[in-house]
């Protein structure tokens, strides 16, 4: 495990108007919660993937799938010639909390998955997961099920196209999901042996290896440790007619802050000091003027967008009466956020603002507007 780590975004900004007010600099911490190089499970828990009904026929099928729970996370195609993919709801296999899988991403039980098979006549399938841009560098994760009855290989390449170092796809560990408290989904009854998989890694790639018999609940985990553009699973045949699982998920991030804008600045405020007088000097005087800090005013509706790496606005959200925005469920990552305020007011210089919550939330910041008509009082 790594330290804490923490971030310090800084907010400063006046644009002022004929004299109103001279400067102002207000610093905002935020502050991002413990992470790991594995990506650290974060309030509110995780969001798994949505996929789509496959679509085609025997060999030929494709699906995609969304996370729309966590914002940023990109879409994906999915082109597979597995016999007859389908997509369960998740209400009688599901990984339970207990899992570790679950541990780390909140129970799938009620959440869809992807089933794939070996290909016509019992031959290798190959399902290829193709991203719509890069995956996060961590934080998500995905988990092969019921692998008993046929092996898995896992590849993958990188944000240039280029392959993934077997360690970069991130195994972490092998389980069964039926080896755990009660309640325990409905297809683990009755099951009584608790078989599971064995990582195999090689070159650039690594297989997932069943027991051979065809059992229940025969699992394993990953937590890529780069970003990803495709993923690929190559289903073998061991015994009868295997099927095996696939679920993906990703874990949540927060970003939150205020909007504020300067109120009327008190005047300045001048000191003149006189020093004591000695019999071979004349007395010194030290005139100090202090500027006032202005008061903050919050500032309602004000847009504020979260946007990726592509250019694309992934949450959106408008401040409330108190100046607050809250984007509780983003996928972790580096993004941008822009401020659209309401008439009256101009952001601060250095928007738009890099924000990155890949191992952490970041809460606590304070945006400072400037008025675009300065304020008088009379």
């Amino acid at each position: 495990m790594v330290s804490d780590i923490f971030r310090a975004f800084r907010f400063s900004r006046i644009r002022t108007g004929l004299a109103v007010v001279a400067a102002l600099v207000l610093g905002s911490v935020a502050v991002l919660a413990a992470g790991s190089n594995v990506g650290a499970v974060t309030t509110p828990g995780a969001a798994y993937a949505d996929f789509s009904t496959p679509v085609g026929a025997n060999p030929s099928w494709t699906s995609s799938l969304s996370m729309p729970g966590a914002a940023g996370f990109p879409a994906a195609s999915i082109a597979t010639n597995s016999l007859s993919p389908s997509v369960p709801g998740g209400s009688s296999t599901w990984l339970s909390a207990s899992t570790p899988f679950g541990a780390q991403f909140a129970s799938s039980q009620n959440q869809k998955y992807f089933n794939f098979s070996p290909t016509t006549g019992q031959a290798m399938s190959t399902t290829t997961i193709t991203f719509a841009s890069p995956t996060p560098v961590t934080g998500w994760g995905f988990a092969l099920g019921d692998v008993d009855a046929e092996s898995i290989g896992v590849s993958a390449t990188d944000a240039n196209g280029a392959p993934v170092a077997t360690s970069d796809l991130g195994f972490q560990s092998s389980f069964n999901l039926c080896n755990i408290p009660s309640p325990k989904p409905s297809t683990c009854t009755g099951v009584v042996s608790y078989d599971t998989p064995a990582w195999v890694p090689g070159s650039n790639s690594g297989v997932l290896q069943g027991n051979v018999n065809d059992t229940v609940g025969a699992s394993g985990w990953f937590m890529p440790a780069v970003p990803l553009r495709t993923l690929t699973l190559r289903s073998t045949n061991l015994s009868g007619i295997p099927t095996a699982s696939l679920w993906i998920a990703s874990n949540l991030r927060v970003i939150s802050g205020t909007v504020t804008e300067p109120d009327v600045a008190p005047a300045p405020t001048t000191t003149t000091t006189v020093a004591p007088t000695t019999t071979s000097t004349t007395a010194p005087t030290t005139t100090t003027t202090v500027a006032p800090t202005p008061n903050l005013d919050p500032v309602p509706d004000a847009v504020i967008q979260v946007i990726d790496a592509t250019g694309t606005v992934v949450a959106e959200t408008t401040t409330d009466a108190n100046g607050d925005f809250n984007f509780p469920t983003i996928a972790p990552g580096v993004y941008t956020l822009v401020e659209i305020p309401p008439a009256g007011a101009l952001p601060p210089a250095n928007f738009p603002l890099t924000v990155d919550v890949t191992y952490g939330d970041a809460t606590g910041i304070v945006v400072v507007n400037a008025p675009a008509v300065p304020k008088f009082t009379g």
